[in-house]
Formats: structure tokens, sequence, C-alpha cells
């Protein structure tokens, strides 16, 4: 598999990194590529970018679904991840230099469950994040084992991250709509006028790809 991609572009080049696995039982890690165009693609030699943890660690079962800013301010690449340790699901902080040699932060995960009976007890995974200048935004997928749904954290520094007290943000469609069972992994861009987010819906036979706005 290669799936899970996140892009940037900075005039020059677009550099993609997403997640690989090398066969149906396999581990998840994240990989790394360039393209002149976004469509011509060349995997990084030294791929993957970033791997599984220790063994008995939060995330030593595999690690995908990365997210990436770049903070031209201090020059340094900043991925948040998915991290599983074939149980449970967290979501993970990593920083780079050049999008390549990457440096986990010792205190991961900066996102974890919900407490036990929570919408998000059993997984949060799948973070898409947005910085405005003085805050990090984060949306991502949270289940407690029956319902999937999306939720919403805030940080100033994209390490210690606040829940929102009305999550789940974005919840299920109503009985017998195309999302009335799972909505997950979002995806979400600003263009100054409204939050835009594209997301997966599934209605328990397929997985479509739906779109919700937001003022705030």
């Amino acid at each position: 598999y290669v799936y899970y991609p996140t892009i940037l572009y900075d005039g020059i080049t677009y550099r993609m990194w997403y997640s690989g696995k090398d066969d149906l039982m396999g581990t998840i890690r994240i990989g790394y590529a360039t393209s002149p165009d976004g469509i011509v693609w060349t995997k990084n030699g030294a791929n993957p970018v970033l791997n599984v943890g220790p063994l008995f660690s939060w995330e030593d079962a595999d690690v995908w679904a990365p997210t990436v800013l770049y903070d031209s301010m201090t020059s340094t690449y900043k991925m948040w991840y998915s991290g599983s340790d074939d149980v449970y699901y967290r979501i993970g902080y990593a920083t780079s230099s050049d999008g390549i040699a990457w440096t986990k932060y010792p205190s991961n995960p900066v996102l974890t469950l919900g407490p036990p009976g929570s919408w998000d007890d059993y997984r949060v995974n799948e973070p898409t994040v947005l910085y405005d200048g003085s805050t990090y935004q984060m949306w991502y997928t949270g289940t407690d084992g029956a319902t999937y749904s999306i939720g919403y954290a805030t940080s100033s520094d994209g390490v210690f991250w606040t829940k929102h007290a009305a999550n789940p943000v974005l919840t299920l469609g109503p009985p017998g709509s195309w999302d009335d069972t799972w909505i997950f992994t979002p995806m979400v861009l600003y263009d100054a006028i409204a939050y835009r987010m594209w997301y997966s819906g599934y209605d328990g036979t397929n997985v479509r790809i739906g779109y919700a706005t937001s003022s705030e």
C-alpha cells in the first residue's frame, strides 16, 4: 500500500509524506517523495523516514497518516502522525530540518485517549493540523470502538494540546445516510473566509468523501 499523503509546496518542489505498507499484515511506516510538478514523483532513498518505535512502546506496531507543516521562522518541518501498539491509536509529534531525518518528541504521544466512557477512549488518530500564527489547530478521528467521529484540539506550541469541550465537532449523518456509520480522516484548509473540511464517510458498505464548512 501507499496511502494517506500530506503535501507541501515551496514554490519549486512538491514534498509528499505518505504511509506505506509491505504486505497485508505488514508494518505501516512513513515515506517521503518529491516532485517538480506534482505528477512525477521520486521516492527518497532513505525511506521510510519515520519508523515504528521500540518493542512495547505506544507506537511499536504502526506509524501512519502524517500531517506536516513548515515553520519558516525556525526552518523546521513539524509532523503529527498516528501511532499504534496494535490495540490503541494515539498521535505523536516529530521535527526535522530537511523533511527526511526526523526527531520524535521524547514525551510522545502528544494527543492521547479520552477518559473511559468518552467518545474517543479507544483511538485518536489521522490528524490534520493548521497554524494561524499563534495557535495550532488539530482535527482528528476519534472512536470509542463503535462510532468514529471527528474531534478538535488546540495548542500554542504543537506539543501540549487541549481537546475542545464540545467534541466531537463533526458527527454521524442521520440513519440511512451515506455517512451514518463512521466519519473519519479529516483534511482541513482555511482560505480567510471559512474552514473547509473534506472527510471520509461510511454507511456500512461504501466509503465516500464529504465536505463541510465552518466559520470558526
